[in-house]
């Protein structure tokens, strides 16, 4: 079964990330959007980039899905 995992306005919270995604168990088939603020105000900005960057690598969002299968938004001049 495929899961949208929509995750919100981190903040630089690497800890609770963490927390959510090890409760959450992403796998391959999941879809992983993430809205709001990654960065900013938290204790580890840094660590919740690399994080994300690192799930991209094993659970694309659907934006890379519609990119690699050529199936993304088309563009028309209006």
């Amino acid at each position: 079964m495929t899961r949208t995992i929509i995750i919100g306005d981190v903040h630089g919270m690497l800890r609770e990330l963490e927390s959510l995604l090890g409760r959450l168990q992403p796998t391959p088939g999941d879809t992983a959007v993430f809205v709001g603020d990654l960065v900013d105000k938290g204790p580890d900005s840094v660590g919740v980039v690399r994080r994300v960057r690192e799930l991209a690598d094993t659970v694309p969002s659907e934006s890379d899905r519609a990119t690699r299968s050529g199936s993304g938004p088309s563009r028309t001049a209006t």
